[in-house]
């Protein structure tokens, strides 16, 4: 587990002047803190997008042959181990497609699969086998881990604790203690909190080498961030 703590505060509140005559409050001395706490999670499955495009001269026949090469593509999945429920099709277009001179004209069915997998050691093999079948290119690899929520949750409770250390600190040293918690947050969970991008993200794979593809699964890090703000009480209190 990996642990951060971030900056934190000291903050005097003035409340406003009521009038000449009305006696002014006690001034307000705020403690506000804040924390970070990571937790990193082994992979347990990954995903990837696979692309292909086909190309005819009408288009009813970029279509047919863009569903022959969807369906050797799928047949050679199943070969692998990779169920049929864990193959999706994400995206389909149909386009007219010109050369700069709007002279040679055809037309371009393109498809996007999406392929799950809790088997990482089959990732390599998946990739070179959709390329081997057809396919433009791989990309947008992702690897989830299980437990994230429970992770979060761990992490939340960790830096809550970090912060109010950082509070009694800051108290200490300013000759006081903490007071009330007058305010606790922490940012909504994010989409990526149970996700981690692999080796080919950002990256389009669109060739079979000699060698099957190198694929290291990393950690899949859930972060949170925890906000505090507390009352500063004087020694004298």
């Amino acid at each position: 587990m990996t642990k951060t703590g971030l900056a934190f505060a000291l903050l005097v509140c003035l409340p406003p002047v009521l009038g000449a005559q009305a006696s002014a409050p006690p001034s307000v001395v705020e403690i506000r803190t804040s924390a970070q706490s990571t937790v990193d999670l082994p992979a347990a499955g990954a995903s990837l997008v696979v692309n292909f495009s086909v190309r005819g001269r009408t288009p009813g026949e970029a279509g047919r042959s863009n569903a022959a090469r969807a369906t050797a593509i799928r047949r050679a999945l199943r070969g692998l181990g990779i169920p049929e429920d864990s193959i999706t099709t994400r995206g389909y277009s149909s386009s007219l497609r010109t050369d700069g001179y709007q002279r040679d004209t055809h037309f371009v069915a393109s498809n996007a699969v999406l392929v799950r997998t809790s088997q990482l050691a089959l990732i390599p093999r998946v990739i070179d086998t959709v390329l081997a079948e057809g396919a433009t290119n791989v990309a947008d690899l992702r690897f989830w881990a299980r437990g994230a929520e429970e992770a979060r949750l761990e992490a939340i409770g960790d830096a809550t604790r970090r912060a109010r250390q950082q509070a009694d600190a800051l108290a200490r040293a300013a000759g006081g203690r903490v007071g009330r918690l007058l305010e606790l947050s922490t940012d909504p969970p994010r989409d990526r909190d149970a996700y981690a991008f692999g080796r080919l993200s950002g990256v389009v794979v669109t060739g079979v080498g000699d060698d099957p593809t190198p694929i290291q699964a990393p950690a899949v890090t859930v972060a949170v961030s925890v906000y505090t703000r507390w009352e500063f009480v004087p020694e004298s209190r």
